[in-house]
């Protein structure tokens, strides 16, 4: 998941965690559209894994498909808002198809970074 992060943000360098990063091609944008926002699957895939990981990290179980946040960037999409609040991101949505997303918990950041340093996402991954 992380070795996946475009590195030509400043907002983070793919290496390691900051205050945000920018998943980009996340998100599909048709006014046209009764709902306008369409998060696209691979949008929900590494917002459900970064979900997962920020779970185990702080010791709590992941939640299922139906609570964690990709379900309720999609359920914000529904009512046609731009962004949303969950207990450990603050996820927003632009037309250029990035998402941002903003962590709320700096002590958890730098248990994840601990953890990059020690190894690679897929060994991350393995632990979800």
């Amino acid at each position: 998941m992380f070795q996946s992060l475009a590195h030509n943000y400043k907002s983070h360098d793919g290496f390691k965690l900051d205050r945000k990063i920018i998943i980009n091609r996340s998100v599909n944008y048709d006014e046209r559209s009764i709902q306008y926002w369409h998060l696209e699957s691979r949008g929900a895939s590494r917002l459900t894994d970064m979900d997962r990981i920020f779970h185990i990290v702080d010791g709590y179980q992941p939640k299922d498909r139906g609570g964690n946040a990709a379900a309720l960037v999609e359920l914000a999409m529904t009512k046609n808002k731009d962004d949303v609040d969950t207990d450990y991101f603050t996820i927003t949505w632009y037309q250029n198809g990035n998402l941002h997303i903003r962590f709320n918990q700096p002590t958890l950041v730098e248990k994840v970074n601990q953890i990059l340093s020690e190894s690679d996402d897929r060994n991350i991954m393995c632990h979800a």
